[in-house]
């Protein structure tokens, strides 16, 4: 089956959050809840089988299923501002996990996702303002984690009407799969108040690895 990323016109572009610039509320789920973000199912309406937050020794978790009620997409985005006081670029810090209850599924069979930048229109967008997601649509066929930074580009800066949208999307397997979410992030990057560990990452994504997802279990294709 032939896997693509919807072009999904959600409820963002007439919310009324409240958000500072360029940041996301409750980033990293620390409050133990969804606030700041919006969940939504087709056909909804969502329910704790779709959506739900785990606890873990350090916190808690964004939790995302698919496949385990009647929704074949569940979708989860927050407003973003980009509209900027300074020149400083902005920088997209993500850690996850995808799993599933099958594994090595023959390709394009497995549920999938998609993340990426929505202008208001339903399409999607990658850290270089084009067309098209930050991951491509990478099948969850076992467990993989992913864990890194994406540089924005600069034609993001001073716009407005944007939302971080992540698509779970059934393959119609009839198998669970799942996403976790420890951190969804966006922050200015000023280079003399990072960590020596994000200096090092930052040197490395200079030879030309920038935005590219790293995978711990397997390889993006």
């Amino acid at each position: 089956m032939k896997k693509f990323a919807l072009g999904i016109l959600t409820g963002c572009i007439v919310s009324t959050y409240n958000v500072q610039a360029a940041s996301i509320t409750n980033a990293d789920f620390s409050r133990c809840d969804y606030s700041g973000w919006t969940t939504e199912s087709v056909p909804g309406p969502a329910t704790s089988k779709d959506f739900s937050i785990v606890s873990r020794p350090d916190g808690c978790e964004a939790h995302i299923e698919i496949d385990s009620s009647s929704a074949f997409i569940n979708l989860l985005y927050q407003p973003v501002d980009f509209s900027l006081s300074d020149t400083d670029p902005l920088v997209l810090h993500y850690r996850f996990s995808v799993d599933s209850t099958l594994a090595n599924q023959p390709s394009l069979s497995a549920d999938y996702f998609a993340m990426g930048f929505n202008d208001g229109s339903g399409q999607l967008f990658n850290a270089e303002g084009e067309v098209g997601t930050l991951f491509g649509t990478p099948d969850i066929n076992g467990a993989a984690n992913y864990q890194g930074t994406f540089l924005l580009a600069d034609s993001f800066a001073n716009q407005t009407g944007w939302s971080l949208e992540v698509q779970l999307l059934s393959n119609f397997d009839g198998a669970a799969a799942w996403m976790d979410i420890q951190q969804l992030s966006i922050e200015p990057f000023r280079p003399a108040s990072v960590s020596a560990t994000s200096t090092a990452l930052l040197a490395i994504m200079s030879f030309g690895l920038l935005g590219r997802a790293r995978r711990t279990t397997k390889e993006i294709r």
